[in-house]
């Protein structure tokens, strides 16, 4: 119960992160400025993610395990898309 409250909460802080970032990108008047607080904020909700799961020893498992079931599906449709561009260019 306490691991699914710790994992919850460090999802909630990456996700506050990334919602205050794109609404402080949308308020700026340039289009750098913006570009800059948007990447900043995909930056560090990211570094929380993987400051949670890295630096707590007995979360590590769990990291390498989603990180391990999301290669597969992600890349699978990566490479296919990639293979049918390639084929449609030649």
């Amino acid at each position: 119960m306490r691991r699914t409250i710790l994992v919850a909460g460090a999802t909630a802080i990456a996700a506050a992160v990334l919602v205050i970032g794109i609404v402080l990108s949308r308020r700026s008047e340039e289009r750098s400025t913006a570009r800059t607080i948007r990447r900043a904020s995909y930056g560090l909700s990211v570094l929380v993610l993987i400051g949670f799961w890295l630096l707590r020893p007995e979360m590590r498992p769990y990291a390498l395990d989603i990180v391990h079931h999301t290669v597969l599906p992600v890349v699978t449709p990566a490479l296919v898309a990639f293979a049918g561009t390639m084929l449609l260019t030649r």
